[in-house]
């Protein structure tokens, strides 16, 4: 199971594992998700990492921002509401290294040290 399972588990709260089999031609996991599923796109949440230029104010380099999958992340804001110059998409091989988690499987309750931001309209 993973992290997040794992923790609503030992909390004893109700939750539903939702599955769907992946389309690897999709152009997003996400809305290829919220298709297969039948859900809201607005209520579905997508976990970006990013890779902040000259390695950011925590050491490791990387960022997670967490926006609902029918929107995109303003990477200028993410910049500048966390204090540095640049960010952007981390490298898939990145992401996998420093999460554990192959790109499209990124997860909320991560079992590492990230700095994590949530976005809602890009505000």
């Amino acid at each position: 199971m993973t992290p997040a399972i794992n923790l609503v588990e030992r909390k004893q709260l109700e939750y539903q594992v939702h599955q769907y089999a992946h389309d690897s031609d999709a152009d997003s996991y996400g809305l290829d998700a919220v298709q297969k599923l039948g859900q809201d796109k607005n209520q579905v949440f997508k976990t970006l990492v990013l890779q902040i230029e000259n390695g950011g104010f925590d050491n490791s380099g990387l960022v997670v921002a967490i926006v609902p999958v029918g929107e995109m992340l303003s990477t200028k804001l993410l910049a500048k509401s966390i204090g540095v110059k640049k960010v952007s998409m981390a490298q898939p091989l990145e992401v996998e290294k420093s999460t554990g988690y192959v790109l499209g499987g990124v997860r909320f309750g991560l079992n590492f040290y990230m700095s994590v931001h949530w976005g809602r309209k890009n505000r």
